[in-house]
């Protein structure tokens, strides 16, 4: 935890860690740490995700320091694919054995407030542009919540003497679709179509926001590179149409935009009409888009109509996403009866599951299946007397028969209803790497890959849960009991995994 920064409590150390781990799911990161600066201007750690014992970052920086001379230099996140890219960080790269990193600074009033260090990316891929603008919006969401918590004035300076006059702290960015409205491949989705209009119906530009009240966020697909003032116009011009529709706008310096150059090897193109439209609007946060066409090119309200039409679609699968979450949700307490601990156990296990496979690089889909298959893994004890069963200390051979039950029952609830992988994850969360677990005896690689994740984030969370029925150990502990369980009960690959993201 970071030191001599007034404020700081358990509460916010938690909600900053909460925010960082978006690094992990959506920048694909396996490692982030987020330093603060603090009154004395140095740089420290105040939160950090999946470093090992071996690889931990630096507890502080100095003002001096390589890492926040990069950040102090960029307005938007910083991308190193290869360690020759940046001179400046190569040899702090090396040393730390780091091949990719992505560097995004935290500006408060013109003043580098924080930054934070991401390496490597799972699935050793390179990162990209839709990587860097990910980046940049977290970065925007821990600017906001420094405001929120109170923090920003005590991390730019010492508060001011009795009677000296201090100066006003403007506030601090976010931006971020809500996971009802759009979620990650909605999104993806949307972005590839914007980019499709330029080049199949050659558009000067199109552009796709995400305005909160705070903060705006665009990313700009254009056909040439841009012109003076091409940027400003855009946001002016959706800055008018989301006024009109009633929405906040953000204050200049709280809109950020991207502009990415799709064609290549063609005349310079002059702009001509500009349509821009609010698609989306719900509770303060709103998805605007803009199409600027040239002369000669199809009308930009058609390109608009389509758009939308792509929109609607999106916002469509995003939806029936979100309600098959909910619905799974529902499937754990579908009556008058309720089990806390359970769903709280259930939760736990889902998020872990979730973190677990966007650490190893798996994408949105494959992340979403992890975190039903941890959200149901004990649907089954629903119909078995939960209460009773799971408050036994010392249960006997007829309550461990009923016990293991619940696996087999927890797959008929779900089987059949299109989540068949989900389904044999339940079924085989007991199983054990040895082949000794229940029902099937499956050992090693015959058990399914959701049920060895599964199963390392049920046992972690019964360690370490106050609602456990067993009294609960720290963290370091459980990973330990885990680790020395590797090769007997469970997959050692997946107690690596969980490791990365426990820590």
């Amino acid at each position: 935890m970071i030191d001599r920064v007034p404020g700081w409590t358990p509460h916010v150390e938690r909600s900053l860690k909460e925010v960082l781990y978006r690094f992990l799911e959506e920048v694909h990161c396996t490692k982030a740490a987020l330093y603060l600066r603090t009154p004395a201007d140095s740089f420290q750690v105040a939160v950090r995700y999946g470093f090992g014992r071996g690889d931990a970052p630096l507890p502080s920086l100095e003002p001096d320091d390589p890492l926040v001379a990069a950040a102090a230099g960029v307005e938007l996140p910083m991308i190193v694919n290869r360690v020759e890219e940046q001179p400046l960080l190569t040899a702090r790269l090396r040393a730390a054995g780091v091949q990719r990193l992505v560097l995004a600074p935290l500006v408060d009033g013109g003043r580098l407030i924080g930054l934070v260090e991401g390496r490597e990316k799972g699935g050793q891929q390179p990162f990209d542009e839709s990587d860097r603008q990910h980046a940049a919006t977290i970065a925007g969401v821990l600017l906001a919540l420094l405001g929120e918590l109170g923090l920003v004035r005590s991390l730019e300076r010492e508060p001011a003497a009795a009677g000296e006059p201090e100066e006003a702290t403007p506030p601090a960015t976010a931006t971020r679709a809500a996971a009802d409205l759009l979620d990650e491949p909605a999104m993806a989705e949307l972005v590839a179509a914007a980019a499709d209009a330029v080049i199949r119906d050659r558009c000067y530009a199109v552009a796709v926001t995400v305005a909160e009240a705070a903060a705006a966020t665009t990313l700009v697909f254009g056909s040439v590179d841009a012109g003076d003032g091409d940027a400003a116009a855009i946001r002016a011009h959706q800055a008018k149409v989301l006024l009109g529709c009633g929405a906040t706008v953000p204050r200049r310096g709280g809109w950020t935009a991207q502009w990415r150059r799709l064609r290549a090897g063609e005349e310079p193109l002059r702009p001509s009409l500009i349509v821009s439209e609010v698609a989306m609007q719900d509770a303060g946060w709103s998805l605007a888009l803009s199409v600027v066409g040239v002369e000669g090119s199809e009308d930009p309200a058609q390109v608009m109509d389509r758009l939308q039409r792509e929109v609607a679609a999106v916002h469509r699968l995003s939806s029936l996403r979100y309600a098959r979450r909910c619905l799974a949700r529902r499937l754990l307490e579908p009556g008058e009866s309720r089990f806390p601990d359970l769903l709280a156990h259930s939760l736990a296990v889902s998020r872990l599951c979730w973190q677990m496979v966007r650490a190893a690089g798996g994408g949105f889909e494959r992340a979403e299946q992890a975190a039903l298959a941890g959200l149901l893994h004990d649907v089954g004890m629903r119909e078995l007397d939960y209460e009773r069963l799971y408050r036994l200390e010392r249960p006997g051979p007829e309550h461990r028969r009923v016990y293991r039950r619940h696996v087999v029952v927890g797959e008929r609830i779900v089987r059949g209803v299109g989540l068949d992988e989900v389904a044999a994850a339940i079924r085989h969360h007991h199983e054990r790497w040895d082949g000794t677990g229940y029902p099937d005896r499956l050992g090693r690689n015959q058990i399914p890959e959701l049920a060895r994740l599964v199963h390392v984030a049920e046992v972690f969370d019964v360690l370490t849960s106050p609602s456990s029925y067993l009294a609960p150990v720290p963290q370091e502990r459980a990973l330990a009991t885990l680790a020395s369980a590797g090769g007997g009960q469970v997959d050692p690959e997946m107690v690596e995994l969980l490791a990365r993201v426990a820590s």
